[in-house]
């Protein structure tokens, strides 16, 4: 029970650290008349779905190496919240865009191009999660991960009308999500009660 409980948490804080420049996309496709509001959610939770089978279908690969080994993958998430940190101290002048790139366009394949695209650090970290992850609880990472973009997307529907709201929350998740992810790649590198039995 503890075990699961421990993944539970472990993916919801891995798809927060890593899925916040989707939700901020989120916000910009609900926000726009030019999207069914209907076709936003049905893309985004597919395209969140895809990526955790694409991650699940990569891991089974991974776990052929030595179980020793996959705890390295912790590696994985360090790496993307010390470039969190690393922009943090030398931020970039430009924006992210990811809403004038589909410009024109309409409906669930946009949304979830779009998304696909800008997923390869939730991906990177989902791959690591089940490849250190006990076959048994595997099932409960694609649950969880995909409450959590059920949970966004009504976040993200509820927040469009209180602009205001969502500004705080994109500075504030700005500096705490990279601490977030060297949480989850210091979790991932440690032996754990939820790793794959050697």
């Amino acid at each position: 029970m503890l075990e699961r409980i421990a993944v539970v948490g472990l993916t919801m804080g891995s798809f927060v650290a890593t899925s916040f420049d989707n939700f901020t996309l989120l916000l910009g496709f609900f926000s726009d008349p030019r999207y069914s509001r209907r076709r936003v959610l049905l893309g985004y939770v597919a395209s969140t779905l895809g990526m955790v089978m694409l991650a699940y279908a990569l891991s089974a690969a991974v776990e052929l190496a030595p179980a020793r080994v996959l705890g390295l993958l912790g590696i994985v998430p360090l790496a993307f919240g010390l470039q969190g940190l690393y922009r943090l101290w030398r931020p970039s002048g430009g924006g992210g865009g990811g809403e004038d790139a589909v410009a024109g366009e309409t409906g669930f394949v946009a949304v979830l191009l779009v998304m696909l695209a800008n997923s390869g650090d939730t991906f990177g970290v989902f791959v690591s999660l089940f490849a250190d992850t006990t076959e048994g609880l595997e099932a409960w990472i694609l649950i969880s991960a995909v409450a959590m973009a059920a949970a966004y997307a009504v976040l993200a529907r509820w927040l469009v009308s209180y602009e205001r709201v969502a500004d705080t929350i994109r500075k504030v998740a700005r500096v705490v999500l990279p601490f977030l992810l060297i949480a989850i790649g210091l979790y991932i590198l440690a032996d754990t009660g939820t790793d794959v039995v050697s």
